[in-house]
């Protein structure tokens, strides 16, 4: 058993590190900064500290997600010489794939506005990450599970977060909170979910939840039964269409804010009738429906079902 006084004097240790590589990222932050090679030898410490277990974990205002993102949003204000754009990418890839590994994937907590924070400020960056230099520059640090880093993991990230594509970041966020699920994408603005539940009203909304923007963009959402449910975000809004078992098609409007969200709607019967924006009988298609349906490639001018919006959704009108 280590003495209490030894771990008194390690944990104390730790919490002078902590001090310590916070100040640094502190010290070398803002868009006037000191040069770029200094803030990536700050990263790189910061990045051994992690893999050193000198923070307690990446959450909240005291975990390593915050000082991350700090010192990566620096980088990425920094002037990068061509002589180092490579390796400053790579370095880049390394700690934005960390963040995305840790970072929280349901809600809205300040860890993954962190995250985001830091994927739009070294995105412009990631270009130029080299796959030879991830896998050299990642041998010391683990990943989530605590295996070894996998550069083609970290050059798949690159590739999402580089093409700036919100359905790709929802894909590749679901891959890891809903792994049972089978998600595909069927244009820029519509994703397709098929889970095994019989409703399906509230994966349509963890779906459309995890698609990062404002932007309109909808997700259809099937299961083991003849219903479906298309969600579409537009203009601070959920529209929902919910096909049942008996071929009844329902039409829904609700008001989404900082408290009110597509899942909750989902979730919470109170909360989606105080959000309900009305537009007379809940059977009867409403225009803000019918034009945030043209405006994200989904068709229902056909008669029978369709299991896949590839073929085209099809049902009555």
């Amino acid at each position: 058993m280590v003495p209490v006084t030894d771990s008194r004097q390690i944990e104390a240790e730790r919490r002078r590190e902590r001090r310590q590589l916070t100040g640094q990222v502190m010290e070398v932050g803002g868009a006037e900064g000191p040069p770029v090679a200094e803030r990536l030898d700050v990263l790189t410490s910061v990045l051994t500290g992690i893999e050193l277990g000198v923070w307690d974990g990446p959450l909240g205002d005291d975990g390593w997600l915050r000082v991350l993102s700090a010192i990566l949003t620096a980088i990425g204000q920094s002037e990068i010489p061509e002589a180092l754009s490579t390796r400053v990418g790579s370095w880049a890839a390394i700690g934005l794939y960390l963040m995305h590994e840790h970072r929280p994937t349901t809600g809205h907590p300040a860890e993954a506005r962190w995250y985001e924070d830091a994927a739009r400020a070294v995105a412009y960056l990631l270009v130029d990450a080299d796959e030879d230099l991830v896998a050299d520059f990642g041998q010391p640090y683990t990943n989530g599970n605590g295996s070894p880093i996998d550069p083609d993991a970290v050059m798949h990230l690159v590739d999402v977060v580089v093409q700036g594509d919100p359905l790709g970041k929802a894909i590749d966020r679901l891959s890891q909170t809903r792994p049972g699920w089978r998600v595909d994408r069927h244009s820029a603005t519509l994703l397709h979910v098929d889970v095994d539940a019989r409703s399906v009203t509230l994966p349509a909304a963890e779906a459309l939840d995890a698609i990062p923007g404002e932007d309109t963009v909808a997700v259809l959402a099937t299961g083991p039964s003849e219903g479906w449910t298309i969600a579409i975000r537009d203009a601070g809004t959920l529209i929902r269409v919910d096909k049942d078992a008996r071929a009844q098609v329902t039409w829904h409007h609700f008001r989404l804010g900082p408290l009110i969200s597509p899942v909750g709607i989902a979730r919470d019967p109170q909360q989606a009738s105080r959000a309900r924006i009305p537009h007379g009988a809940l059977n009867r298609p409403f225009d803000e429906a019918i034009r945030a349906l043209v405006a994200t490639g989904i068709d229902l001018s056909a008669n029978s079902p369709s299991r896949c919006p590839a073929d085209s959704v099809r049902s009555y009108l």
